[in-house]
């Protein structure tokens, strides 16, 4: 059983009042490059409980496939839900909007010792070619070097630093 009681609203047709309720949320946000699965939505008109088809546009208004209601999220640029319910040869539909964002951080990988022994005044050049960065989001991803001697930051120019 889906519980349906969520912002009730009524239509008055001739003499007929029907009330409806959807059990939507108000938006959902979901993170770039992934799959993402839409709720079971039902709307609940007079009392009966439908469940909802939905579809998905793009920002275009190009509708977007889905597959066992889920769908590739690979636009920056959003998309909209819009759940319909059927009854009584009458469609009741609600739209949310679906917001992208990019909430999976970069991964990193490197083979430089995370501890190393470096000797008062010696230069130490940081081998760049072995630290990588990638991006679900397929943007490009800016390494950044924070190196410390103790709880002292040292400061690092050109990848490579002077040991304290």
């Amino acid at each position: 059983t889906i519980n349906c009681n969520v912002k009730t609203a009524r239509l008055q047709e001739g003499k007929t009042e029907v009330e409806y309720s959807f059990d939507a949320p108000e938006t959902i946000q979901v993170s770039i490059n992934t799959v993402y699965t839409l709720p079971v939505v039902c709307v609940n008109i007079n009392g009966q409980e439908i469940v909802c088809d939905v579809t998905i546009k793009d920002a275009s208004g190009n509708e977007v496939v889905l597959s066992n209601n889920s769908f590739l999220v690979s636009s920056f640029d959003g998309y909209q839900a819009t759940f319909t319910g059927k009854y009584d040869g009458k469609e009741y539909t609600k739209t949310v909007p679906i917001t992208v964002g990019d909430t999976i951080a970069p991964t990193i990988s490197s083979t430089i010792a995370k501890n190393q022994t470096i000797n008062a005044g010696e230069t130490y050049v940081i081998d760049t070619s072995k630290v990588s960065a990638t991006d679900n989001s397929g943007e490009a991803v800016t390494i950044t070097y924070e190196v410390k001697c103790g709880n002292d930051a040292v400061e690092v120019t050109n990848n490579s630093f002077i040991g304290l």
